[in-house]
């Protein structure tokens, strides 16, 4: 589901080709700059926030936070809740349920729950008028 909104919003911005570079940590990243930027995916929109998830790892199942202590000034007292954090395990499930309500609007597309389309593969679709 998300390469196709990916794709879409690219088509709808007048996009016909991307490169992706295969040897780049990002293939999308030029000179630091996001080639994708307004169509990134929803890792990357959420890069860098606080993430609160169920830690599986502890004694018993508790909430714990995740965050780059570099998004924080040094000295100041950091306090994360429901307002501050983004609850990753939350968001997961809210994007299984829109991938499968997408695999039922577009049996077209002959997609699983689990079907992976690789983001390299943009370049390759949007160059294709029919899909």
């Amino acid at each position: 589901m998300e390469f196709h909104a990916i794709l879409g919003e690219l088509r709808h911005a007048g996009v016909t080709q991307v490169d992706f570079d295969t040897t780049a940590a990002c293939g999308f990243l030029r000179d630091g700059l996001c080639t994708i930027y307004a169509a990134r995916p929803m890792i990357c929109r959420t890069h860098g926030l606080p993430i609160a998830f169920v830690n599986m790892d502890a004694d018993k199942p508790e909430m714990s936070v995740s965050f780059c202590p570099r998004n924080f000034t040094a000295g100041a007292e950091v306090q994360f809740d429901d307002a501050s954090t983004l609850n990753i395990d939350e968001l997961n499930l809210r994007l299984y349920e829109a991938n499968l309500q997408f695999i039922e609007e577009h049996p077209e597309e002959h997609l699983e729950p689990d079907t992976r389309i690789p983001l390299a593969e943009l370049g390759r679709y949007l160059a294709r008028a029919d899909s």
